[in-house]
């Protein structure tokens, strides 16, 4: 699976703790392929409580960040 971009990018500023990541892929990707054991934020060294969510066209992931 190729990554194509990710948003917000590396060396953003000011960018809200809750603001969600999205990755756009350059392949179709389902549920099934980007999953919880797949897809995951790390953040000093701990994984980040979030939900992921694929979208209708399958170009992108979203992960909206939960516990904060």
């Amino acid at each position: 699976m190729v990554t194509l971009e990710i948003s917000p990018g590396d060396g953003s500023e000011g960018v809200s703790l809750t603001r969600e990541t999205i990755v756009r892929f350059g392949e179709e990707i389902t549920g099934d392929t980007v999953n919880d054991e797949s897809f995951y934020l790390i953040a000093n060294g701990e994984r980040v409580e979030g939900e992921i969510r694929v979208s209708s066209t399958g170009e992108f992931a979203t992960f909206f960040y939960g516990g904060w």
